[in-house]
């Protein structure tokens, strides 16, 4: 099952709450809390609009696939609290942001 997830506002996307995607991608079946849980391989999801993007209402923030849309309906629920949009426009933050030089 494919599932996207809609914005519910336009705006831009401030931040995104990486925990809560790591426990959606776990309820999708793509994590697992303890070693030897089974893993379900073909489930995940894939993030669409990122920190910075500009973001119109209904469009997809994520496209989540699992087993099942039971699997995917809970999963939404926590993901679209993950996202925060807001009204004014957000400069991406860099990806990395200190090198530290071997010793």
């Amino acid at each position: 099952v494919q599932v996207a997830l809609p914005a519910p506002t336009s705006g831009w996307v401030e931040a995104i709450d990486a925990l809560a995607v790591g426990y959606a991608s776990v309820e999708l079946g793509a994590g697992r809390i303890r070693k030897g849980e089974p893993i379900d391989h073909a489930a995940g999801i894939v993030i669409e609009l990122h920190v910075g993007d500009r973001v119109e209402a209904g469009r997809p923030l994520a496209v989540l696939h699992a087993a099942t849309r039971e699997l995917t309906d809970r999963a939404a629920q926590r993901l679209i609290k993950a996202w925060r949009v807001g009204s004014g426009e957000v400069t991406r933050p860099p990806h990395i942001l200190e090198r530290v030089a071997a010793g």
